[in-house]
């Protein structure tokens, strides 16, 4: 799917936050603890990742209006 390969872009750090976080359903504290990393920066890297992840969307999106525009 696309959120799938949007998710495969991300960095890896920040693709082990999301997937720890949607995947697992762990909290920012308790990611923080299994990945030895300050809350902070696992809310952080989350909120990278699901910035990049809607851009990716985004265009996916755009993409799809533009092509269905054409049709009418």
């Amino acid at each position: 799917t696309q959120i799938r390969e949007a998710v495969l872009r991300l960095n890896p750090s920040e693709r082990r936050v999301f997937e720890l976080s949607r995947d697992r359903g762990m909290s920012i504290p308790e990611i923080a603890e299994s990945l030895g990393l300050s809350p902070h920066t696992i809310k952080n890297q989350l909120t990278t990742a699901l910035k990049a992840i809607r851009s990716s969307l985004s265009e996916v999106i755009l993409l799809f209006l533009t092509i269905v525009s054409t049709f009418f």
